[in-house]
């Protein structure tokens, strides 16, 4: 996985062009009669003066051609499921950087490889009018040294500390194509200033989704070893990872995808090429989504946990307030309520009572405080008396005890 910094930029379509004013673009001085030199500025002009996007597109170029040769062998060898995948992946994306021609010939090559009994005359025709577009471009395009993908994902991510970050979404994007991700995390970048996390694979995905915790998972259906639709499965059978949000991006446009996509738990789908400013639209709108439900659960638990403090507090305030009810205040001894409720369960018991004779004259000589002393010692001596044994005494009037 690869995390990647933010910043601001802009929100058109790059297909309707930016109105900006190009800044020494990356095209080069060319002549009239180059046709190779004139398709490359037009595509470059598609990316609308948006230096970051030429980026993305000049990397794609550069690897054009080991993709283009891989279409080739696949062709050679006759089989249907290689060839439909690399001109799917050629062709989402060219697609959404907006270089038509090379989009519609891996369109035709993809939908044509896409049935039973394709024909591969077809194909290679369709092939054929591919190399000549890429042949068309300048050698100093297409210079690359290094096909090889980046990581899964890189330290410096694992390091960031993501986790543990509140003040930022985050977004997850998951493509085996390389420019693919480059371009999606580009336009959100610019736009916006969530944090941003790379996948090539769905196995990875696997191996660290429970460490970063996502907001938002924009998932590539077309893959290979493990497609999106298993990865969407996988997560949303975790108890961890179910509740985050998976998006899909694909160039497959059939009804049935779009079925499929939505019964694996996918909450959207965007078809590739895509629009900026939609893909910004659901993007963000998700990302509020989930925070009105983070909110929703946090509020929740909240009262959750008032409920159960409220409860704690009345059962508290109940059990004082039965103890207080069946409960002599002065020698804290069961009192009468409480002899009577006992009585209600007892088989069979011996009463005695004791009383303190002329007890009001003693109140009335020496005090009520002097009344309380008597009554209290009184009261603690017969408990001394009865101790041991399966009497229970109660107080059931200023100078009767049972």
């Amino acid at each position: 996985m690869e995390h990647t910094g933010n910043s601001k930029g802009h929100r058109r379509n790059y297909k309707s062009g930016y109105k900006k004013k190009r800044d020494k673009g990356m095209t080069s001085d060319y002549s009239e009669s180059d046709a190779g030199e004139k398709m490359v500025h037009v595509w470059l002009k598609n990316m609308g003066g948006n230096r970051a996007l030429e980026r993305v597109f000049m990397d794609g170029l550069k690897s054009l051609p080991y993709r283009i040769d891989e279409l080739g062998q696949a062709i050679e060898k006759n089989t249907g499921k290689d060839i439909q995948f690399i001109a799917h992946n050629i062709k989402g994306a060219f697609g959404n950087l907006g270089v038509t021609d090379i989009y519609e010939l891996a369109s035709k090559i993809d939908m044509e490889a896409k049935k039973d009994n394709y024909r591969i005359e077809d194909i290679k025709n369709d092939f054929k009018k591919l190399r000549e577009v890429v042949k068309q471009i300048p050698d100093k395009y297409m210079n690359n040294n290094e096909n090889q993908e980046e990581k899964p994902y890189q330290d410096a991510a694992l390091n960031s500390g993501l986790k543990n970050r509140c003040d930022k979404s985050k977004i997850l994007i998951v493509d085996d194509n390389k420019e693919n991700r480059k371009l999606i995390a580009t336009i959100i970048k610019q736009n916006t200033d969530h944090e941003i996390l790379l996948a090539s694979s769905g196995k990875a995905v696997l191996t660290f989704i429970e460490d970063y915790d996502p907001d938002l998972i924009l998932l590539d259906i077309k893959m290979p070893d493990m497609d999106g639709f298993e990865v969407a499965e996988a997560l949303k059978s975790n108890p961890v990872t179910k509740e985050i949000p998976i998006l899909f991006i694909t160039a497959l446009r059939d009804t049935e995808y779009k079925i499929k996509a939505f019964n694996r738990g996918g909450i959207d789908f965007i078809s590739k090429p895509f629009n900026i400013d939609e893909l910004l639209a659901r993007v963000n709108t998700h990302l509020r989504l989930k925070q009105i439900q983070n909110e929703l659960k946090m509020k929740n638990r909240l009262l959750a946990d008032r409920e159960t403090h409220l409860i704690h507090l009345v059962e508290e305030k109940t059990r004082k307030i039965t103890e207080q009810l069946f409960t002599d205040t002065l020698t804290k001894l069961p009192n009468r309520l409480r002899l009577i409720e006992d009585l209600k369960f007892s088989v069979s018991s011996t009463l005695i009572l004791v009383n303190i004779d002329n007890f009001k004259q003693i109140n009335n000589f020496f005090g009520n405080k002097m009344g309380d002393i008597i009554i209290l010692e009184l009261g603690n001596r017969i408990k001394t008396a009865v101790k041991g044994s399966e009497c229970r005494l109660y107080k059931l009037h200023a100078d009767e005890y049972a």
